[in-house]
């Protein structure tokens, strides 16, 4: 059995759980068995390094295992407080702070 899936940009996650729910039951109709998206290191540690705020991707993510999807995260977009000078780039400034931030997202996620 092949196993494949569909991408899924950051605007998806501004959509309603509904909305975002029907996308999902589509995708396994369609035979999808993954979807992958991008889990927000500027939203999961907006208010610093030491802050997680998990709501919105724990959502995501249980509402695509609840219809059978397979989840592919990407960690991306650093927060302005990673940044030099308050700068908002796509990739991190530091490995280290980006290390740390990427073993708090597979520490949270792996169990699931």
């Amino acid at each position: 059995m092949n196993a494949w899936g569909m991408s899924i940009g950051s605007d998806f996650n501004e959509l309603s759980s509904s909305t975002r729910v029907a996308y999902f039951t589509d995708m396994r109709s369609l035979g999808c068995s993954w979807v992958r998206f991008d889990a927000s290191w500027a939203t999961i540690q907006e208010a610093g390094s030491g802050t997680w705020n998990w709501i919105r991707l724990d959502e995501l993510v249980d509402e695509a295992h609840n219809i059978g999807l397979s989840v592919m995260l990407i960690p991306a977009y650093a927060p302005t407080w990673a940044a030099p000078n308050g700068l908002k780039p796509c990739y991190p400034y530091d490995v280290t702070t980006y290390r740390d931030f990427v073993n708090g997202l597979v520490a949270h996620y792996y169990p699931k």
